[in-house]
């Protein structure tokens, strides 16, 4: 601190100059100790230099200030309002069961493509099982075109209106019909040694009424094929499949009704060739007596030279039996006359005569018992062996 100061002494008066400290120290706000040193500077011959201190202690005078409160507000808790959630749109579905009839004979049609389409364009596909029918599940409610495909002829169409999904009934029932005026075959390759299916077979079908040819392949598991024969026809099938000889069967449309017959059904046999396995050729047959061969009724004929067309590398060796009637020598030629008769035969269809030889057994290896008229029948037969 600092400043000027009068003193009064014994009528003296004098002026000095203070210059000094001073410290408080407060405690809990209530209570204090203060100091104060100080140093008098004399300006005249009435003052002195002279050193003063002082020491004190103090309280507060008074009632305690209270501290003002500062009140907490209240939290002001304001009310829940529910948020109303927009009720979700139900989409109402249903299954759309589509059948699919034969407009002549009203059977169930299997295999036929069925497409559903939307106003939007958008497409569903089905296929038609064996009753005829299938199933679109859980279709949105909408406007539907419906129609179906079978042989590259199309069926009737149908609509569905969206209203119709309204109601209560489930499934949707569409029918639908389809008019081919031909007939269905319906066939399976089947390996005739064993009585096994055999798939992945070629099917040749010709119309000889109107000189046209169809090929098709059986299926897997077993052995099915299918395709459409015009009406008044007359067609010749067999199979082709490498080491294997097929039937050759005769089917006629000539005179089936429509309107009654869709489905023609065929078991068309064929049994698989091993080198050094001989194979009985049933319907082979000859004048009584004689090498010549009757080949209006002779089909393994037509059997034969179709196997040889299609393995073209195959050699067979024909074989001639005859039952124990009459002289041993005279059965053994005409046995193999016969045969020969057969190569003879294969050649002049095509054949390459190189590939083929003829043998005659006569009454040798009997497969039957040669008492009885059944088992002669059985013995006179004609035998394909493969060499090669």
């Amino acid at each position: 601190s600092g400043g000027a100061g009068v003193q009064l002494y014994k009528g003296n008066a004098g002026i000095y100059i203070p210059a000094g400290v001073g410290l408080q120290f407060n405690f809990f706000k209530e209570a204090m100790v203060f100091t104060n040193a100080q140093y008098r500077i004399a300006t005249d011959a009435n003052t002195n230099y002279h050193f003063y201190y002082s020491v004190g202690i103090g309280r507060k005078i008074g009632l305690k200030k209270k501290e003002k409160l500062i009140p907490i507000p209240e939290e002001v808790v304001k009310p829940v309002v529910p948020v109303l959630q927009p009720e979700p749109i139900k989409i109402i579905t249903k299954n759309i069961e589509v059948i699919v009839l034969d407009e002549a004979t009203k059977l169930p049609l299997t295999s036929v493509t069925i497409t559903l389409q939307n106003g939007d364009g958008q497409l569903w596909n089905g296929i038609t099982d064996l009753n005829g029918k299938t199933i679109f599940a859980e279709v949105a409610a909408g406007n539907f075109t419906i129609k179906g495909l079978l042989n590259n002829i199309a069926s009737t169409t149908a609509n569905i209106d969206k209203n119709s999904f309204n109601n209560t009934v489930n499934p949707l029932i569409v029918s639908l019909t389809h008019n081919d005026p031909r007939f269905t075959l319906v066939g399976n390759t089947i390996d005739k040694s064993i009585a096994q299916p055999v798939a992945n077979t070629e099917v040749n079908i010709t119309n000889t009424t109107q000189n046209t040819t169809e090929l098709t392949t059986s299926k897997e598991p077993d052995g099915a094929f299918s395709t459409q024969l015009a009406a008044n026809g007359e067609f010749i099938i067999f199979a082709k499949k490498a080491g294997f000889i097929s039937n050759i069967e005769k089917i006629k449309t000539l005179g089936l009704n429509r309107s009654t017959t869709l489905y023609i059904n065929l078991e068309l046999g064929i049994a698989e060739t091993k080198v050094g396995k001989n194979m009985v050729l049933n319907n082979i047959y000859f004048e009584p007596g004689k090498a010549v061969l009757n080949t209006n009724s002779s089909t393994d004929l037509l059997k034969l030279v179709q196997f040889l067309k299609d393995n073209p590398t195959t050699r067979l060796e024909i074989q001639g039996f005859t039952d124990n009637t009459g002289n041993a020598l005279v059965n053994n030629k005409l046995s193999e006359k016969r045969a020969n008769s057969i190569v003879n035969y294969l050649v002049i269809n095509g054949v390459n005569k190189s590939r083929l030889t003829a043998k005659g057994f006569g009454a040798l290896q009997p497969v039957a018992d040669n008492t009885t008229a059944a088992g002669k029948a059985k013995n006179r037969r004609v035998e394909m062996k493969v060499v090669e």
